[in-house]
């Protein structure tokens, strides 16, 4: 069977990085609206994002490099980082987009505000949830590609 080219491999971390938290932003929006009185379990739902992401780096690490993994499966958190930092900055999120980068985060607000807790800031925003969360997303896929060379070491 021949082998997957570099570029395939980067395109399907680069998709896995922004397919999975997209769409499940949007679930939880949805269940949300649709059931006010019933709320998801934000919690438990952030720490099953953080071990998904953990096996995600640890599956992409068969794939590629531990730094090639965690520049391509972290990329569009960091773009979408990047993208609500401009916004905040503009004075508002932009109509459309605003709300896409929102929900990408969606996923692991509840854990990374429940780490906020610690962080003595007086002010806080979106981006600054959001600089948590992504903190989060690395760790995670840091933790599986170390997982991933430890079990490659030992055999």
């Amino acid at each position: 069977m021949k082998e997957s080219s570099p570029i395939v491999k980067i395109l399907c971390l680069l998709l896995l990085g922004f397919v999975p938290l997209t769409l499940l932003g949007f679930a939880l929006e949805h269940w949300v609206t649709a059931s006010p009185d019933v709320l998801p379990p934000f919690f438990l739902i952030s720490v099953a994002v953080f071990v998904l992401w953990m096996v995600f780096g640890y599956l992409a690490r068969l794939l590629l490099s531990k730094s090639d993994v965690l520049l391509y499966l972290n990329l569009p958190a960091v773009i979408v980082l990047f993208l609500i930092l401009a916004q905040e900055l503009s004075g508002g999120f932009w109509a459309g987009i605003g709300t896409w980068t929102q929900l990408f985060y969606l996923p692991l607000i509840r854990l990374a505000s429940q780490i906020l807790v610690f962080v003595p800031i007086t002010t806080i925003n979106f981006f600054i949830i959001a600089l948590i969360a992504f903190g989060l997303l690395l760790l995670a896929s840091f933790l599986g590609t170390s997982i991933r060379e430890k079990h490659e070491e030992a055999s």
